[in-house]
């Protein structure tokens, strides 16, 4: 199931991806946009934004343990990628 935007924890997520089978894992996206030079650190943030605002937690609450948070950061055709496994 894809949702969009929608509250979870202390804020909304921008893109989640839950499975129909619970024992598969779920993915939570955070983007981010900035210049070339920060992209990392922009990354970074989206995925802390991911933990400090606990967005997993109605993937949680629906029976999904296994999720992979990813922050992605872009400018223009450049992207940074952090990622997590829980």
């Amino acid at each position: 199931m894809i949702t969009s935007n929608r509250e979870s924890g202390y804020g909304r997520y921008d893109i989640a991806l839950e499975p129909k089978d619970k024992r598969n894992y779920g993915l939570i996206f955070e983007f981010k946009i900035g210049d070339k030079n920060s992209i990392e650190d922009k990354a970074k943030e989206a995925l802390a934004q991911i933990n400090e605002k606990k967005y997993d937690t109605s993937m949680k609450n629906n029976g999904v343990s296994k999720v992979i948070k990813i922050g992605m950061a872009f400018s223009g055709k450049d992207v940074a990628i952090e990622s997590e496994v829980e």
